[in-house]
């Protein structure tokens, strides 16, 4: 096989290919033994940089870091991603600290698109525990944040990764960091119904009752996801179940926005106010029969919702349902 057309395949094996099974078989097409390896030349130096460390394949990843004249090891793929990055998001912790051995920077950011992520938060999440301590112990910056000003924390905590969680703050990690919207790791957790990381997160000291750059709360994001598990665990550590955002919403009429009734009925069985306003005057009622939810309504029905109550045009749940054509949701208001 020439250099053109080992460079080729070299160059088809970058950062891409890692989310497909053949991306190793591939690699090893290339750099399989020490004669193609030694032929690769210019770009295609680097791209089985890049795959040899996605892929986690030890032996051409060391013979091509040993080539230190022709590799950068901090250079970016097509993506915008270090060796470092492909290596944390796969979880590959032997390449990981054979990059970093070779002067890899270990908060470089990727590049490209809206992310300006670092090789710990990718490693998080992938969930992969042993990597982040692998880069914890190197020195990662535990509070970087990305181009949304999310941390690793806040990552993990979205994604319900505990040994992740619990790793990184044992590192230090802020528990009470926001990021550009103000939301914190403790609302990610409960926007993704993660009843235990919202423990973990409670424990280390996140406040269950900050609000975002909106007033909403961590238990409005729950009861935005219907996560009636989360309301409980947010509620037992005392979150104030009838607070509301910038609009005077209660997590009670998100919830019935949504059509959440098995969230509605945790939240009422914690005395959310059945008839609060927001600043439209609008009822969770209201929100419920808007939208047509009719397991919603039932839950409010039965907690006594004022089917009179009027919004500040003056009109009925009964109206928005009729309004909107749902007809079920009429037919219940009715009776």
């Amino acid at each position: 096989m020439g250099v053109d057309a080992l460079n080729t395949l070299a160059k088809g094996a970058v950062a891409g290919a890692l989310y497909c099974m053949t991306q190793t078989e591939v690699l090893q097409s290339v750099v399989g033994n020490a004669a193609p390896l030694a032929a690769l030349r210019g770009r295609g130096v680097q791209a089985a940089l890049h795959s040899a460390a996605a892929a986690g394949l030890l032996a051409p990843l060391g013979a091509l870091l040993a080539r230190a004249e022709e590799v950068t090891v901090d250079a970016t793929n097509d993506d915008g991603g270090t060796a470092l990055i492909q290596a944390a998001l796969g979880g590959h912790v032997k390449a990981i600290k054979a990059l970093l051995e070779a002067g890899a920077a270990v908060d470089d950011k990727d590049t490209n698109g809206d992310s300006g992520s670092t090789a710990l938060m990718w490693a998080v999440t992938g969930g992969h525990a042993m990597a982040i301590k692998a880069l914890l112990g190197a020195g990662a910056a535990v509070d970087a944040k990305n181009k949304g000003g999310r941390t690793a924390l806040m990552l993990a905590a979205g994604d319900g990764h505990a040994k992740a969680i619990k790793a990184l703050l044992e590192a230090g990690a802020a528990v009470d960091a926001k990021d550009e919207g103000g939301d914190m790791a403790l609302m990610s957790a409960a926007a993704g119904g993660h009843a235990k990381a919202i423990k973990a997160l409670l424990e280390a000291g996140a406040a269950v009752d900050d609000k975002n750059e909106s007033d909403g709360t961590a238990l409005m994001w729950a009861a935005t996801g219907g996560h009636a598990m989360a309301i409980k665990a947010l509620l037992g550590a005392g979150a104030a179940v009838d607070a509301k955002d910038e609009d005077g919403r209660t997590a009670l009429m998100i919830a019935a926005e949504n059509g959440h009734a098995m969230a509605i009925e945790a939240l009422l069985e914690a005395g959310a106010a059945v008839d609060a306003k927001d600043t439209d005057g609008g009822t969770a009622l209201m929100s419920a029969a808007g939208d047509g939810h009719a397991k919603a309504i039932k839950a409010l029905l039965e907690a006594g919702a004022a089917v009179d109550a009027k919004d500040n045009d003056g009109r009925l749940a009964l109206n928005l349902a009729e309004e909107n054509k749902h007809e079920e949701a009429a037919r219940l208001l009715r009776q």
